[in-house]
């Protein structure tokens, strides 16, 4: 469990708003925390997006140099094949998985471990 010594969120001035919050202060806290998750997960999803976004371009059929195997030979098709596999289920397919598994972290947003992309040729 996560704790902060202090939570701040914005609320705009009103009359007796400490008394307000003295008397519903686990509201308050809840809300408080709540806003501060809020906040630190949509700053993770944010990261995480930008990083399957700089991917997306490694995931594109049509950027893997393939070409349609001329004939019908069954060893032509055997390395059209391996090359498309290789880019469903291959290291860069795993990472992006990876990166949208962030959510599911235990400790998700406040401790969360990003994957480390795979080299490139991997």
């Amino acid at each position: 469990m996560y704790q902060y010594d202090e939570y701040r969120m914005p609320v705009p001035y009103r009359d007796n708003l400490l008394e307000n919050v003295q008397k519903t202060l686990d509201a308050w806290m809840t809300s408080a925390r709540n806003a501060e998750y809020a906040r630190l997960a949509a700053e993770v999803r944010a990261k995480r997006d930008a990083l399957l976004a700089e991917t997306d371009k490694e995931m594109c059929l049509d950027r893997l140099g393939l070409t349609s195997p001329e004939g019908s030979a069954f060893t032509a098709w055997i390395g059209f094949l391996k090359t498309i596999a290789s880019a469903v289920f291959g290291p860069m397919a795993k990472y992006r998985q990876a990166l949208r598994d962030i959510p599911q972290q235990e400790g998700f947003p406040y401790d969360v471990t990003f994957p480390v992309p795979p080299e490139k040729g991997d």
